[in-house]
């Protein structure tokens, strides 16, 4: 999108910011749908005695194939994605690090999470030589089509379990949200029980959300989730800004929540709503700007203060 003109506009960077194309769809759908992987993975699908999963397997396939890989909040296909991913995580990893409740476990996914994406690096690049294929609950040894081949079926399986069996229904959104909540809220599981119950009585006081979330962790408008946990978003852009030297007014910006700390401010929660939808806020500069966009002016007046 940068090389795309050498005329970049306000527009343009709106457009590089709002962007929810995944450049990791492509590079997926080359792996697992050509060469000799996709005829292994097809193989495997086709061996199967259990004509429900072997027909989940198919069903993902064939929405990969017609991906464009655009993770949208209403698309079918993104929810697919990210419910394989999950999938793919769990039954790559699980079995040696788990159960989900272990130390291992959970070090495992903030890793894979914030640094090194070992999911991705098996499904792209590691071959059958990774020891991590192997589920270690049978006895005998998985490949990598065997393990990407169930992941296709269970994702649709869980999808089918979530959001119902229809796909045409299946949504992203559905799956993954946006929640801003206030610290105090993520603290209350290590909280007193009165304490607990207090926070959960004021929670959409103090808290907003869900809204179904866009975008992945590959996407420029990244919306990251712990991938093999859950699909809550935990990482956005917190700030857009856009500075266009070539007008009189040249700062375009929005917060991601608002610019009040109290619940009760009409501007605790007023940039959500812009920021979802992309939209920016003028930050005035010049005197008649500042005066146009600001009308509700607060004077402290030291000394009358201290009469």
């Amino acid at each position: 999108m940068a090389s795309a003109t050498d005329k970049h506009t306000t527009q343009t960077n709106m457009d590089m910011q709002m962007d929810t194309y995944s450049l990791f769809v492509p590079k997926l759908k080359d792996v697992i749908l050509k060469g000799e992987l996709a005829g292994d993975i097809m193989k495997e699908i086709g061996s199967w005695k259990d004509e429900k999963k072997a027909t989940r397997a198919r069903l993902a396939l064939t929405m990969l194939q017609g991906f464009n890989g655009d993770m949208k909040a209403d698309s079918k296909e993104a929810a697919l994605m990210g419910a394989f991913l999950n999938c793919a995580t769990k039954n790559i990893f699980l079995d040696e690090l788990g159960p989900v409740d272990s130390k291992a476990w959970k070090s495992f996914l903030i890793v894979n999470n914030e640094s090194y994406n070992a999911t991705c690096d098996h499904l792209l690049v590691r071959g059958d030589e990774s020891p991590f294929w192997d589920d270690i609950n049978t006895p005998e040894k998985e490949t990598k089509a065997q393990i990407i081949a169930r992941s296709l079926a269970d994702a649709v399986a869980f999808l089918e379990s979530t959001s119902g069996n229809d796909p045409g229904k299946w949504s992203w959104g559905a799956l993954h949200t946006y929640t801003w909540e206030t610290d105090t809220s993520q603290m209350a599981p290590h909280l007193g029980f009165i304490e607990r119950m207090a926070l959960k009585s004021l929670w959409s006081y103090f808290n907003r959300g869900p809204y179904p979330a866009k975008g992945d962790i590959f996407t420029l408008n990244v919306s990251n989730y712990m991938m093999g946990k859950d699909f809550n978003t935990w990482l956005i852009p917190s700030m857009r800004m856009i500075v266009d030297f070539s007008q009189e007014e040249p700062m375009l910006a929005v917060n991601s929540s608002g610019q009040s700390d109290n619940p009760s401010s009409p501007h605790y929660d007023d940039g959500i709503k812009a920021w979802r939808d992309g939209k920016y806020i003028p930050f005035p500069f010049k005197d008649a700007a500042v005066k146009d966009q600001y009308q509700d002016v607060m004077q402290f007046n030291p000394s009358a203060i201290r009469q």
